[in-house]
């Protein structure tokens, strides 16, 4: 598993770099720096990592997930259940869209059943497939919505599941992983018309943390604070997402242009690069879990136990993490990584032999 590095620009250096830095903070811009350029701005079909990090700035979920299986209040308060079959969501009753619509539990039963829809193309479907009604890919029979889900009252929904359910999969699913849309803008839109409606690919009504400005192709998207989130208006007052190479991201890091960089595998700094800039004083260098993983798929119809096994015995992942990845990355047993919330530590691993 190969970590995340993240570094942010700190104090000192030269005249120019403190100069960039002291501009930074008197106008509250943060720039970060991504390879990657988002595919767009559908909060319910990112599929790519770019396009989640920035959709996760302008739509807020019902839950936040700090660290595995602890979650915190988003747009709702809480996700309760007395049973683990039936669910209940209240809303913070205070929360609102950026055009003052409040947030209500129509938006949530409208956003469920709109990303269940067949005719809609959506990458979080299958975070919905525990629910009654749903299938495996999270999908309804067409013309029908989600059986058992319902607005109690204006910030109270209700959801059933086709089996109990360990709460932390369900907040988990249900809470951290699905954007809440806002039905006034979506419901006017026609299903398999959404990813290329103008209200989805230039948005313009957000529940999260900033608000979208303009993106000029592959060079940067532009965000603005949210003066009505619900959890509190920004410090930082505007945000860009600068596109750029990998040795552009090491040379403007460097230079102070850049003040951070993502995460999630979308501002990878070239391993050659990395004693460098952990050795740079004006950086605050991290490095961090991914919670993604490299692996090899085998056929298990070809390929019988002992000979997979004598391929894992037969690889030398230590020497692979201490030399190719220069000591970032993490040898796991399986597929899962440490951010996962279902991370066993107790499984043990093959060694090299």
């Amino acid at each position: 598993m190969l970590f995340g590095l993240s570094l942010m620009t700190g104090c000192g250096g030269t005249k120019k770099a403190s100069d960039k830095a002291g501009d930074a903070k008197k106008d509250q811009i943060l720039t970060i720096g991504m390879t990657n350029a988002p595919g767009g701005f559908n909060p319910i079909a990112t599929t790519d990592y770019a396009s989640l990090y920035t959709c996760r700035f302008l739509f807020d979920t019902l839950l936040g997930q700090p660290e595995a299986n602890k979650f915190t209040p988003h747009l709702a308060d809480s996700i309760d259940t007395k049973d683990k079959k039936t669910y209940t969501i209240k809303l913070n009753p205070k929360a609102v869209w950026t055009d003052g619509k409040p947030i209500t539990a129509q938006d949530v039963v409208f956003t469920f059943n709109l990303i269940a829809n067949p005719q809609v193309q959506s990458s979080t479907a299958k975070q919905l497939n525990c629910l009654t009604g749903v299938t495996a890919n999270g999908k309804l029979q067409a013309g029908t919505t989600i059986p058992g889900l319902k607005a109690v009252d204006d910030h109270t929904v209700e959801f059933v599941c086709k089996q109990a359910m360990d709460p932390n999969m369900v907040k988990n699913a249900i809470g951290f992983r699905i954007n809440i849309v806002p039905k006034h803008v979506y419901e006017k839109l026609p299903p398999k018309g959404i990813p290329t409606a103008k209200e989805v690919t230039k948005p313009a009504v957000f529940s999260g943390p900033y608000k979208f400005v303009k993106y000029v192709t592959n060079d940067h998207v532009e965000l603005a604070a949210n003066d009505k989130y619900v959890r509190g208006v920004p410090k930082i007052k505007r945000i860009f997402l600068s596109i750029m190479n990998d040795t552009n991201l090491v040379v403007n890091l460097k230079a102070g242009k850049v003040q951070m960089n993502a995460g999630m595998g979308i501002s990878k700094i070239p391993i050659k690069d990395v004693d460098s800039l952990k050795q740079d004083k004006k950086l605050v260098f991290e490095t961090l879990p991914a919670s993604t993983s490299q692996f090899m798929m085998v056929n298990n119809q070809k390929f019988n136990l002992p000979f997979r096994r004598a391929m894992v015995y037969a690889i030398n992942r230590k020497q692979i993490k201490d030399q190719l990845c220069k000591g970032y990355a993490d040898i796991t047993p399986t597929i899962y990584t440490r951010p996962s919330p279902v991370f066993d530590g107790t499984v043990k691993d093959f060694p090299f032999d």
